[in-house]
């Protein structure tokens, strides 16, 4: 199963926020991108299973398994990144 979770930079608090719709209760922040992928990364599957989520008899997923969730949060950066950049009118992109 595939949960989408959102990190955007919060300007005004200067963090990385992550919520998802798919992982109820999801909220999570730091001031490090890579610091929130990695609380988000241990984060998820516990939520899911104190949720009651369907998928709560499955173990924690080996890092081979983890690969396309760190694969999504990288694409997710760049698209995030990519936004920030283009609100503070620069041309860079990721």
């Amino acid at each position: 199963m595939t949960y989408l979770v959102n990190m955007t930079w919060d300007n005004e608090a200067a963090v990385w926020v992550a919520t998802s719709d798919d992982v109820p209760r999801l909220a999570l922040e730091s001031g490090s991108l890579d610091a929130l992928m990695e609380r988000v990364r241990f984060a998820v599957p516990e939520l899911l299973r104190l949720n009651g989520s369907a998928e709560q008899s499955i173990p924690l997923a080996t890092p081979e398994q983890q690969k396309p969730f760190i694969d999504l949060a990288d694409k997710m950066f760049a698209l995030n990144a990519n936004a920030v950049l283009k609100q503070a009118g620069i041309a860079f992109r990721f």
